[in-house]
């Protein structure tokens, strides 16, 4: 097997991107999300996090996903993040290096995108 090397890429953070939810885990502390970088070939796969707290307004979990139920949660209301699964978002990336690793965030989820816009 080959491989080809490639320059080093590097994400245009001002700029969003579409992305499918391609698999989420959770554990005590972290809710992690997978997902798939539909219109940025170079970074097919990118990765998010957010803190596992309480799902109450202004944590980032519950503005995740809020963003994936459509924009909005109703109190009260029972998510199963699961069903989130192959769904389509706007999110914004980020290059983050760690021991000379690079890899590529999802900083933020921005909103769903409609079936009928993909």
């Amino acid at each position: 097997m080959t491989y080809l090397v490639k320059a080093k890429s590097v994400v245009d953070e001002s700029v969003t991107h579409r992305a499918e939810l391609i698999k989420i885990t959770e554990d005590e502390k972290y809710v992690r999300f997978l997902f798939s970088i539909l219109d940025l070939p170079t970074e097919p796969i990118a990765s998010g996090i957010c803190s596992k707290v309480d799902l109450e307004p202004g944590t980032k979990l519950y503005k995740w996903f809020a963003a994936f139920n459509g924009g909005e949660l109703v109190e009260g209301t029972s998510i199963d993040p699961a069903a989130f699964i192959g769904l389509v978002v706007e999110v914004k990336l980020k290059n983050t290096t760690v021991d000379d690793i690079e890899y590529t965030n999802v900083t933020d989820v921005i909103k769903l995108i409609p079936d009928s816009e993909y």
